[in-house]
């Protein structure tokens, strides 16, 4: 092939659009990842992981635990995208679960496990007592913002505007399985807090999902409600605006049962008989046939981009079907992730030798980069064994 038929290959390569330019992975031996979050700029990444045990509910682990009470806790890390995948250049934060990202990117938010797990279940006296933490990554300590006197607090989300964090109050419910029964709300300027939603005297009496979707200053949960006949009642709630039901589902069997995603154009789209767009702040809806790209289904933040996933591989497409990247993984793809900004996402998988457990793998992917998919493949790091 000559050097002007190799030069113009190469720049068909270049201008065919968004494709991968940079992967970065991460893996420990008996180490499960999961709760992944970008920074803004999508520069960091905060995720738990946790060391697996075999032996977690068997006479084995005692001595472990006489040893170290914390050696099966989850840790919440920090690591900066721009270096090395090794555990010397990770940032332990604490013992904690779902970490997320100030607006501002400098401070992070999570749930402090506080007592530890040992050998016992991730049940709700398991997680009784934790609080949430917000940490400036500058600083050596993380701050209590929000402390419970019962229950658990948990599934932290910082305001769009940095001055507040949205939090559920968990608790028993269904004998010893924890679930949301609350909302509550801490004022980073004052220092107060309160509650959103607040807990009922029988916890058994609703299921909270949230808070889950942030759109501009607003902050929406589902709530489910059980019937008498074993079925639930399902509604969407604007927590910003009163807590403001934007939608209701009379019967649901369960949680699957809700189909609700938000748009990039901020409105919240519910799947029933047709597709309805649901106005955010007066809860008023209009059919569409088509919804655009969501987040539930894989949708990007700028909605231009969709994530398909099966058991081992996944494929970004653009909204005209055409394919971005197309991966196939050694492992069972367990969680996808995308950057605030859309120029890349986040896979974990797990890993099995001999059909047992051997580790999860988080492996990030850039778009937007020169080169294409298969092309860039060489650039991708081994996970550090």
């Amino acid at each position: 092939m000559s050097f002007r038929r190799l030069l113009a290959l190469l720049l068909v390569i270049l201008a065919s659009g968004p494709a991968a330019a940079q992967v970065w992975n991460y893996s420990a031996p008996g180490c499960e990842i999961f709760d992944v979050r970008f920074s803004p700029d999508g520069r960091k990444v905060a995720f738990v992981r946790r060391y697996y045990s075999r032996e977690r509910h068997a006479e084995g682990l005692r001595s472990r635990i006489l040893e170290n009470p914390r050696c099966v806790d989850p840790e919440v890390m920090i690591a900066d995208l721009g270096q090395p995948s090794t555990d010397d250049h990770l940032c332990k934060l604490d013992w904690g679960w779902e970490p997320a990202f100030s607006p501002d990117g400098d401070r992070v938010v999570y749930s402090r496990q506080v007592s530890p797990i040992g050998a016992q279940r991730l049940e709700a006296a398991t997680l009784k007592g934790n609080e949430i933490v917000l940490r400036d990554l500058s600083c050596e300590e993380g701050v209590v913002v929000a402390k419970p006197s019962a229950g658990a607090y948990c599934e932290p989300l910082i305001s769009r505007d940095g001055g507040f964090v949205y939090f559920t109050i968990s608790d028993a419910v269904d004998g010893t399985w924890p679930a949301g029964v609350g909302i509550g709300l801490a004022d980073l300027g004052t220092g107060l807090v309160g509650t959103l939603l607040p807990r009922r005297r029988k916890f058994g009496q609703y299921h909270l999902q949230g808070p889950r979707w942030q759109v501009g200053h607003d902050v929406l949960c589902v709530r489910l409600t059980p019937r008498r006949d074993g079925a639930y009642r399902a509604e969407l709630l604007n927590l910003s605006a009163g807590s403001r039901r934007l939608y209701l589902w009379p019967r649901v069997a369960d949680l699957s049962g809700v189909v609700v995603g938000i748009g990039a154009d901020g409105f919240a789209y519910v799947k029933t008989a047709k597709w309805l767009r649901v106005d955010r702040r007066t809860g008023k809806t209009r059919t569409v046939q088509k919804p655009p790209f969501l987040d539930r289904a894989g949708g990007s933040p700028n909605g231009r981009l969709r994530v398909l996933t099966s058991e081992r591989a996944f494929r970004v497409l653009d909204r005209k079907g055409r394919t971005v990247l197309h991966r196939r993984l050694a492992g069972e793809i367990l969680e996808v992730d995308w950057m605030p900004n859309s120029r890349g996402l986040a896979v974990v998988s797990t890993q099995r030798m001999e059909g047992r457990f051997d580790r999860d793998l988080l492996e990030i992917y850039r778009l937007g980069g020169p080169g294409g998919a298969d092309w860039i493949r060489s650039m991708v790091a081994r996970p550090p064994m």
